[in-house]
């Protein structure tokens, strides 16, 4: 995060973020203060405040609860990354921001290597507000980011949540989460259920920016989409082999996770590698790539996934949509992972037909004699809840106690989660 003269476009003074995403902006002309909404995988939520009338600018902050008592907060270097949840400049990916003087605004930039800092100031942050979990202590986790190649050798990034203290012996854990569509980059955010994994099974959280999204422009998300929407799932499948292969973890421990657009992608991976993954959570997934366009809003999908009543998107299609490519393994080493599909039965965006549709198809095909696939093949129908957004904090937690439950990585503590949430 850096602070420019807006006549001239000189850098004035860089303000240092830990790694994470910059949310909001606001401020208003009349005054020469700016606030700058920031979160991270282990930071709830903080507002940093911005006094533009001071030289070099600096950002503060004050505890919530405290008053307004500031002090300084420990941060990254500088060179750390900081993703944003829009980009306006696509040439720059700079998002800029007048406030407090006619001659000076703030530009925040997506750093795609860590050094992406060439030269200038460095100067302290500090916090305005900051949200904290009672009785939580976060200090012993960190997040790394990584680059791994895909199959055509373009190199993805990779957000890894998990222990300072990471021991590459195979035995974690892990959750490997994708999206990779529509333009939307995935940006660092604070998942409480991430953390029933971080702190209660001992495990780590993958978060893969594969091509499709919008986390470096226009041809990032051109790169996945329509014809080249097996980009995707290439990505997806060579982060979990780059996982495996850095012993993070192993197949068997590896789960794979994604709703939406990431619940197709979620489900494609599992027809066309099961070798991978050890299980998978398919949250209202899109399964029918066939007939997507005709059901509620489907047809606004056509803009990534393309038109099925034309017949050369119809081939492309064929080819990876999860329910016309169930595949019966053949022997233990391509049994398909355990499965569960979540969807909703009011959800009007991606109607719950798809998942219908595929949960069956799966267990039909499962079903025949000696078929050697002996893991579950689930579904799990939320009732009065729609797509995701909105839903009440009491069902959200019966979500998250579900999956875990199944995921079973520890029984002792599968067995508690029963005993002390769940009450059907």
């Amino acid at each position: 995060m850096s602070v420019h003269d807006l006549s001239t476009g000189a850098k004035v003074a860089d303000l240092d973020l830990p790694l994470g995403s910059v949310s909001g902006l606001t401020g208003r002309k009349r005054d020469s203060l700016a606030f700058v909404q920031f979160t991270s995988f282990l930071t709830p939520g903080t507002v940093f405040k911005c006094d533009l009338t001071e030289q070099p600018p600096k950002l503060e902050v004050c505890e919530y609860g405290r008053g307004w008592v500031s002090y300084v907060v420990v941060s990254q270097p500088p060179c750390a990354p900081c993703v944003m949840h829009a980009m306006y400049e696509e040439a720059s990916q700079t998002i800029c921001l007048g406030r407090g003087s006619p001659t000076q605004r703030i530009d925040l930039t997506l750093f795609p290597h860590q050094d992406a800092f060439a030269s200038g100031s460095s100067h302290t942050i500090q916090v305005f507000r900051e949200a904290k979990l009672n009785d939580v202590d976060l200090s012993g986790f960190t997040v790394r980011q990584v680059f791994y190649e895909s199959k055509d050798k373009t190199r993805i990034p990779m957000f890894i949540v998990g222990p300072k203290e990471l021991k590459l012996d195979g035995t974690y854990p892990c959750q490997l989460y994708g999206y990779g569509g529509f333009d939307i980059a995935i940006t660092p955010s604070f998942s409480v259920s991430r953390l029933l994994l971080l702190m209660n099974f001992g495990g780590i959280v993958a978060i893969a920016n594969i091509r499709g999204g919008g986390e470096y422009g226009k041809r990032w998300h051109d790169a996945g989409r329509r014809k080249l929407k097996q980009n995707c799932f290439d990505d997806f499948q060579a982060a979990a082999e780059y996982l495996i292969a850095g012993q993070y973890t192993c197949r068997d421990k590896l789960y794979i996770v994604g709703g939406s657009n990431g619940g197709l992608l979620v489900c494609t991976c599992c027809n066309q590698r099961p070798d991978l993954f050890g299980a998978a959570i398919a949250q209202v997934p899109v399964c029918d790539l066939l007939r997507f366009h005709k059901f509620t809003i489907g047809h606004a999908w056509v803009s990534d996934y393309g038109d099925p009543d034309t017949e050369e998107d119809f081939r492309v299609l064929l080819k990876y949509s999860p329910l016309h490519n169930v595949r019966v393994p053949n022997d233990p080493k391509t049994r398909y992972p355990a499965l569960m599909i979540l969807t909703a039965d009011h959800d009007d965006r991606v109607v719950p037909l798809h998942a219908f549709k595929f949960i069956s198809t799966l267990q039909a095909s499962m079903g025949e004699r000696n078929n050697p696939n002996d893991r579950p093949l689930l579904a799990r129908i939320e009732t009065k809840a729609g797509h995701g957004a909105g839903k009440p904090t009491s069902k959200m937690v019966r979500t998250c106690v579900c999956v875990s439950h199944r995921l079973a990585f520890d029984k002792d503590i599968r067995d508690k989660l029963i005993v002390k949430q769940i009450h059907w």
